[in-house]
């Protein structure tokens, strides 16, 4: 009897012992798939039994099974070390459960994030003795959301705070006492030109060059954003110094000034710029909607230059925020008016062309000349909708002209460069033409210098169009991009007209008279007619004839009138068309 016992206590013991075997194994292939790691600390000495993904997770040397707890707490981050081990001695303390996150630092330098979770265990009067629990490697877990949390800070193409989270810094500013700065938004000029010829990847990496430029700021404690597209923020802070503000903006343009290198190609780009101080012209998402106010003036005004927000600009948003919405309604309701100005043959001073001015009669702001509308008309294709109704009326306006005065006169009509680029002006023309029978050899379109030096591949196959056409082309303001003339070349380009800052100035100033006589000189070279344009007192017209313009333009011979004063005013001067 005593040995069957035995046999059955043998076999039961080695049923027991096999399943233990085939737990741990479980147990231990499971802390493999999941990189959980167990550990068991004797709280009295703190040494610690691990198993080898504990070990593993840790960077400790292989088949290790033991490790003192002071060896471990070294092996975690500086930054996080006493943190952790006060934290852990709380828990001991207090029981019966332990939960802590640290980074830990391995042997070959990498930093790895852990999770601890573990049950402390105490005697029958209350003493802890042991902790039992598992350590989860969860570095992936960490570096996602810290990816997740970066993008919705910052912008993912250049890593600059975003549009989000500059509104939050901005309004963490605003509850700060005593702080003073600037809000500097920048656009880079023609940029979207840059994207159209060059493509977006060159366009993307001047983007990511740009910010690398001015993140020197952000080590002086400024903020650097970038707001969508190729639109920038600054916040300039500075508690006490005015003046290191300013240097800051000085050194931001400065920062812009050299040459760019992207897709093989240099690129020289030029910022336009608005600013906004804190407190004194808002605060929070206030600051930011002054800042885009002046920065919207910066680009209507003069391009490359710096608009300060202020009551008068406030003032002047205010009417261009209204002609913009009045935009639309004007074109349905036929607002806009056409008025002419006589271009006189300056050797006997006979007028020979009239020039087509564009005016908007708004019902309560009364009649608009082109330069306080015309901007806003750029930013979208309303520009082009209202230069096909310019050319259709004017050159209708000049078939009355003519039959009136029983003579033919040339018509100068301006077109916008959004026209130009686009794909209808040449059918826009050509229906004009066709509509009201005037000939093509009698037009002439002027277009703006600064459309000709961007060279712009579409706007080169618009303007060659028109000229296989009869249409001659003449080149507005000249002078205003004198230190670039390559383009001349490149386009069909038969007229100059010389800029009117020039001749205002040209009784009086050496330089603008310099400028003039060789504008002249290059337009008799290239076989061109020249015009002087501006033209105000009888020193200039009598300068402009001697230098060799051809025809003469301005107050001095007559303001732009209507149609029909036009006919009754010029109607017995005037010479055929040859």
């Amino acid at each position: 009897m005593p040995s069957e016992l035995q046999a059955v206590d043998a076999t039961a013991l080695a049923r027991v012992t096999q399943e233990r075997d085939e737990l741990r194994e479980a147990l231990r292939h499971a802390q493999g798939v999941t990189s959980f790691a167990y550990y068991t600390v004797d709280l009295a000495t703190d040494l610690v039994t691990v198993s080898e993904p504990f070990a593993q997770i840790w960077g400790l040397p292989a088949g290790t099974t033991h490790v003192h707890y002071d060896d471990l707490l070294q092996r975690v981050h500086p930054e996080d070390r006493d943190a952790f081990d006060t934290l852990r001695k709380h828990a001991i303390e207090s029981g019966p459960s332990l939960a802590l996150q640290c980074r830990i630092v391995r042997t070959n330098g990498e930093v790895r994030f852990i999770r601890t979770f573990g049950t402390i265990f105490s005697n029958a009067i209350g003493v802890a003795e042991r902790s039992v629990g598992s350590v989860f490697d969860c570095t992936d877990q960490i570096q996602a959301q810290n990816a997740v949390l970066f993008l919705s800070t910052h912008d993912p193409l250049t890593g600059l705070l975003n549009r989000h989270q500059l509104l939050e810094v901005l309004d963490h500013y605003a509850d700060q006492v005593g702080t003073r700065g600037a809000l500097v938004l920048f656009d880079i000029d023609r940029f979207a030109q840059i994207n159209e010829i060059a493509g977006h990847a060159v366009g993307d990496q001047l983007l990511r060059a740009i910010a690398e430029r001015v993140r020197f700021l952000e080590a002086d404690g400024h903020y650097v954003a970038r707001l969508g597209s190729d639109e920038f923020a600054c916040l300039l802070i500075d508690p006490k110094d005015r003046s290191l503000v300013d240097d800051g903006i000085e050194r931001l343009r400065g920062s812009l000034d050299a040459p760019f290198e992207a897709g093989h190609a240099e690129f020289v780009l030029r910022a336009t710029m608005g600013l906004a101080e804190h407190p004194h012209d808002g605060t929070g998402e206030g600051l930011l909607q002054n800042a885009v106010m002046a920065l919207h003036a910066a680009k209507t005004a003069a391009r490359g230059g710096l608009v300060r927000y202020g009551p008068a600009l406030e003032r002047k948003m205010s009417v261009r925020s209204r002609l913009e919405r009045d935009l639309p309604a004007a074109i349905e309701r036929s607002e806009f008016a056409m008025y002419y100005q006589p271009l006189i043959d300056a050797s006997d001073e006979r007028v020979i062309a009239a020039e087509a001015l564009l005016r908007w009669q708004h019902p309560e702001l009364g009649l608009l000349t082109p330069d306080v509308f015309l901007t806003i008309a750029e930013e979208s294709d309303a520009v082009v909708e209202i230069g096909k109704w310019a050319i259709d009326r004017a050159c209708r306006d000049a078939m009355l002209i003519r039959d009136s005065l029983g003579r033919d006169v040339r018509l100068n009509v301006n077109v916008s460069p959004r026209h130009v680029q686009s794909a209808r002006l040449v059918g826009h023309v050509s229906s004009a033409l066709a509509d009201s029978g005037w000939k093509a050899a009698a037009l002439q379109l002027e277009v703006t210098e600064q459309l000709l030096i961007e060279d712009i591949p579409s706007a080169v196959a618009t303007l060659e169009q028109l000229r296989s056409r009869g249409i001659s082309i003449a080149i507005d303001d000249f002078g205003t991009g004198y230190n670039t003339l390559s383009y001349l070349k490149s386009y069909p380009v038969s007229c100059i007209k010389i800029d009117r800052a020039f001749v205002k100035d040209a009784e009086n100033d050496r330089y603008s008279r310099a400028i003039c006589r060789s504008v002249a000189a290059l337009a008799d070279s290239l076989h061109m007619q020249v015009i002087g344009e501006g033209v105000e007192t009888r020193g200039q017209a009598d300068f402009l004839r001697k230098i060799g313009c051809h025809e003469l333009q301005g107050f001095h011979f007559g303001q732009p009138v209507t149609a029909w004063d036009f006919m009754t005013t010029y109607g017995t001067e005037g010479v055929w068309l040859t």
